[in-house]
Formats: C-alpha cells, structure tokens, sequence
C-alpha cells in the first residue's frame, strides 16, 4: 500500500495549530488538539446530524445560543423533562457538555455573539423581562437593562458582546410586532437611529452590524421579506422564495453576501434558502422540520457553515427536539480523519 509520503513527496505536517491557507488534499496533525485532519472539497451544501443536547431528553425549543458549530452555546428556552429555563451547554462540534446555569430562566429572547462572547436579552420568564446576560464561555453576568417593551422574539445580530444588535421584537401586551432597532456596546443598549423599514418580530439574523441582514418572521403574518443593514441605512433585499416564521432565537446565520434561512412552522418547515447578496436560492433540505430551533449560528456571522439545536416539530402536536442538525457549505472543508 503507497503510503501518504509515496503519494504527497512529503510527511504529515506536525502542527500546534491548524494551518492556514490549505488546500484540498492536505492533511496534517494537530498537536493540540491531538486529531489528524484534512483537507477536502465538499461537492454540494448538506446537512448532517450532530451531538444530542444531555439531559433534555424530550427535546428543548425557543432556547438562545451563538458560535460557530465548533464552538457552540445553547441556553434557556423550553428544557423538557421538567420545564427548566435556565440550563446551558457549550458545543465543540462533535458533543454538547452542560454548562453553568444562567442566573434565572428565560426563554424567546435574543441572542448572538461567538463562545467566548455571548449575549442573551429580553425575552419571557415566564413573563417578559429586561435583563441581558453576557457570556465569557464558563460563566453568566448581568448586563445592561434592555430598555424596551419590545421583549419578545427581537432579531438578534453582532460579532461579539460589545457590538451587537436587537431589531424589531413583539411587546407586552403583544402588539404585530415593532420596527425599533437597539445597539449595544458591551454596557449598555442604546436606541439605533435606523429603525426597520416594517414591523418584524420571531425571523432570522446574522453578521457583524455593518454587515446585518434579517429574513422571514412574523408581523402579523408569515414573511417572505428580507432586509440588509450597512451600518447606516436598511435596504430591501429580494424575498425568500417560501416564507420561514416562527424562527426564533434565529434559524439562520451568515454575513450578506452569504446567508442562510431555514425551517420555520407551516408547510416550509425543512426548506433552507441561501443568500448571495442578490438572490434567494432553495437549497439543501434538512432532515428534521423544525422552528423555534435553539441556535443558528456561524463564526460570528462570518460564513453560512453553522448549526441548529433543538426546536419543534410542526404537527397538530408539536414534539420537541433534543438533536443537533449542522450545515455545511459546498467547497473546500476541514474534517478530522479517524481509523474508524
């Protein structure tokens, strides 16, 4: 048998750290994280199945979380057995490990920012709330108030804690849904000045705030509009081919130039579009139908490869999930080869 050396003219690299730029074809050992990975080209967007969140055996839906989908967070939301609102996990891509509780339940908030950055604000507990929390990957802090009765289901975007937004949200009493848009600078939430062009509430969204876009959702009815933000204006972006609601905390990730929408309650329930910065395209169709899923998230909104955790079925009697579902973009990935 030719070995990689009779094939390559080199040795395995030893690396602390993966490589970068490769190409297909590489591979090499991280010493680090003691695997060996490759290079290879992935033909066509896919789905597949990831780690089952622990503990939460009868599934967990409307729950908050961010990252990327190897280093993941999911917190809060519906928690089956025993209607906890307040447990957490962290994700490295292969398996879920409880985390630290948050400070009091919640769940229908907003969410975003990577693993070691997160924030979670609004949402219901049982009642809606104006606490934030803030996430350093291990331990939950309380942030600045949330500043508006626009508690429930807002749309979440930001790279990090320090630089995040909160669009639109539905108040107490539950009015269609607002059109008002907050930053937040790590301290404190402030009134954006860019408010959305429509009520939205209970859609999707992503990307670093100069690079924001939101799609689907409900106000008051099922949406197939969309809208990107450049940090100073909001333009109207083409519809969605089918409309995605009820996504909340956000089944959708990416910057842009390079989106994803996916899921959501009604006869679209598995469709998943993708976004180029011009169009929406139907793509790959996941394996479970689901909306309200626990997290859709990417390296803080910078490519579509990304994950969704949890959620409900739509059926006349919704079930709840407890499964992980990860995306993966066509074109050049990173996988860990194993003798198995």
């Amino acid at each position: 048998m030719a070995t990689y050396y009779d094939i390559k003219g080199q040795k395995v690299q030893y690396l602390s750290s993966d490589p970068s730029p490769v190409v297909p074809g590489q591979i090499w050992y991280n010493s680090t994280t003691s695997t060996l990975k490759g290079e290879i080209n992935i033909a066509s967007n896919t789905w597949s199945t990831g780690g089952t969140v622990p503990t939460v055996s009868d599934g967990i839906t409307s729950g908050g979380g961010g990252g990327s989908k190897t280093a993941g967070w999911l917190v809060g939301g519906l928690q089956y057995p025993g209607g906890s609102e307040n447990k957490s996990w962290t994700y490295d891509g292969t398996s879920w490990t409880a985390g630290t509780n948050l400070p009091q339940g919640k769940t229908n908030m907003g969410s975003t920012g990577p693993q070691t950055s997160g924030l979670l604000w609004g949402g219901t507990a049982p009642q809606p709330g104006t606490t934030t929390f803030e996430y350093d990957g291990s331990a939950w802090t309380s942030g600045g108030a949330f500043p508006s009765n626009e508690k429930e289901y807002p749309i979440g975007s930001g790279a990090s804690q320090t630089a995040a937004l909160s669009m639109g949200g539905r108040g107490d009493p539950p009015p269609s849904g607002n059109t008002a848009v907050y930053s937040y600078n790590g301290t404190a939430w402030a009134t954006n000045p860019h408010s959305l062009p429509t009520a939205q509430y209970n859609g999707a969204g992503d990307g670093p705030n100069t690079a924001t876009w939101i799609a689907g959702g409900a106000g008051p009815s099922p949406s197939t509009s969309a809208f990107t933000y450049n940090g100073s204006s909001w333009t109207a972006a083409a519809s969605t081919n089918v409309s995605h609601t009820n996504l909340a905390p956000g089944q959708g990730f990416g910057i842009t130039t390079d989106a994803l929408v996916c899921g959501g309650d009604g006869p679209t329930d598995s469709t998943s579009e993708n976004y180029d910065g011009t169009c929406w395209s139907v793509g790959a169709t996941m394996s479970t139908k689901r909306y309200y899923g626990g997290s859709g998230a990417s390296s803080a909104g910078g490519t579509t490869n990304g994950y969704i955790a949890g959620g409900s079925t739509p059926t006349t009697s919704p079930t709840h999930s407890d499964a992980t579902e990860e995306y993966t973009k066509a074109g050049p990935a990173t996988v860990t080869i194993t003798t198995s």
